[in-house]
């Protein structure tokens, strides 16, 4: 018993340290993540999707393109793999997106190629 309480202790001690140590990254300074694998949250202020086929769709964060903040990108080729009507469940919605933040023309984003990047919180 007092070998699963330390074990118990131990795990929780190493999980608080690991996340303590991991910085926060926000859409206001993800800029300083260039290139980095990291986790990104915020609300999704609008979604958006130029008009034609295989066209991307965009969740823009902290205003409308072309003022947003931060993007995340879902090319027309994985949004199959999205088992919800994108554009109408994640606008306004707390969504944290993992993956490589980089930057196109200016803004930051993270390209999305997987359901499991995205999480809609409650």
């Amino acid at each position: 018993m007092r070998f699963i309480l330390v074990m118990i202790l131990l795990i929780y001690f190493v999980t608080l340290t690991e996340a303590q140590s991991a910085p926060k990254i926000t859409i206001y300074n993800a800029s300083d993540f260039i290139n980095t694998e990291g986790t990104v949250c915020d609300s999704v202020y609008s979604v958006s999707q130029p008009a034609g086929e295989n066209k991307p769709i965009y969740l823009n964060f902290g205003g409308n393109y072309p003022d947003n903040i931060f993007s995340a990108i879902i090319f027309a080729k994985d949004q199959y793999k999205f088992n919800f009507d994108l554009k109408e469940v994640l606008k306004n919605k707390n969504v944290c997106v993992t993956g490589k933040i980089t930057q196109y023309k200016g803004n930051h984003q993270i390209i999305v190629n997987d359901a499991v990047q995205l999480l809609i919180q409650e």
